[in-house]
């Protein structure tokens, strides 16, 4: 996954919080990392442009509905 970069996990807190957002900047700010995993919210992912980070996020989708579906089919 060169272009998606290393993917974070941040672990579920309360929406809108400022302990939410601190572990996603703390995600972020490391290196490699441009996607972050949000449990039970979503994915946050960042790029040099909002184009960049907005393809990021595409590529992770369908990523995951094509694991999804392998699985699936493979059982």
């Amino acid at each position: 996954m060169s272009y998606v970069g290393e993917i974070a996990e941040v672990p579920y807190l309360k929406p809108g919080s400022a302990e939410l957002a601190d572990a996603v900047s703390r995600a972020v700010s490391r290196r490699g990392v441009t996607a972050v995993v949000l449990m039970n919210h979503g994915l946050v992912t960042v790029g040099s442009t909002p184009y960049e980070a907005l393809n990021r996020a595409e590529v992770l989708e369908n990523l995951a509905y094509i694991t999804l579906f392998s699985n699936c089919l493979g059982k």
